[in-house]
């Protein structure tokens, strides 16, 4: 795989993360919608700005660093 095919993965990825936090995980009959971002609140925008630190490294020419938002995910 070239790096372009790598870069275009990671963004991607990125976006669903950053998507799929606030969708529902369950939904239950009596409490309705359950999503991560509803169960924690702060932990949730720390993830989708750790993913989204992925595409801004890739943007300014940084790939190397991209590890490190995949590990604080």
């Amino acid at each position: 795989m070239s790096n372009k095919h790598i870069e275009i993965g990671i963004y991607i990825s990125a976006t669903l993360l950053a998507v799929g936090v606030f969708l529902p995980l369950t939904s239950l009959p009596v409490i309705g919608d359950v999503s991560y971002n509803r169960v924690a609140e702060v932990e949730s925008y720390i993830v989708v700005a750790a993913a989204l630190s992925a595409t801004v490294l890739i943007f300014t020419g940084m790939p190397k660093f991209t590890f490190v938002s995949a590990a604080v995910v």
